[in-house]
């Protein structure tokens, strides 16, 4: 039993640093979409845009494989 607990709780730090991770490139790529959008560049933006979708997809998944499998809520850096 206890090393199962200690399984979970190093996936559960995994889950914690890919969350990390994926905001850090959503943040990333949301000041490109900005400087994008000033300097009118439509072609780069919507690809930013859509790099970004992915982030938003990854961190969507483990969000919700924290909350259902360890019924834990990270929300640094938020």
């Amino acid at each position: 039993m206890a090393l199962n607990s200690g399984h979970n709780d190093g996936r559960m730090r995994e889950i914690c640093l890919e969350l990390e991770d994926a905001r850090h490139h959503i943040r990333g790529l949301e000041l490109q979409m900005r400087d994008a959008r000033l300097a009118c560049n439509i072609e780069e933006f919507v690809s930013l845009l859509d790099r970004r979708a992915t982030y938003l997809e990854k961190e969507a998944e483990l969000e919700k494989e924290l909350k259902t499998k360890f019924n834990f809520f990270y929300r640094r850096f938020l």
